[in-house]
């Protein structure tokens, strides 16, 4: 039982890494950074909130978890531009505020 949890375990750990490249820059609460891959989310993923960290890059919006009803990517470095035209249709909440987005004002149709 000890080792088919273990196994479960490094299994998550593996997925996490494929979706996050973090560095840890101390142990104070909110101060992760590096890339993030949300297309490799798993797709029944609801909720994603990742905010008030030093993330940075750009995200594909194109590829977002098909189920995912809550996106909170809050006060990062994140740049590039914003498609809104292809989110999930299954999305209800996005707050992009605080970045470095580029393109203007990105959020009007």
């Amino acid at each position: 039982m000890h080792n088919a949890k273990s196994r479960e375990h490094a299994h998550t750990c593996r997925k996490a890494r494929a979706i996050f490249k973090l560095r840890y820059k101390n142990k104070t609460k909110h101060q992760l950074s590096g890339s993030l891959k949300l297309a490799s989310l798993p797709t029944a993923m609801k909720y994603f909130v990742a905010y008030k960290n030093h993330f940075s890059g750009s995200i594909d919006f194109t590829r977002l978890p098909v189920a995912l009803v809550l996106l909170f990517l809050t006060e990062n470095q994140l740049s590039g531009s914003v498609v809104l035209t292809q989110l999930p249709g299954s999305l209800e909440k996005l707050d992009l505020s605080r970045n470095k987005f580029s393109g203007g004002r990105w959020w009007s149709g």
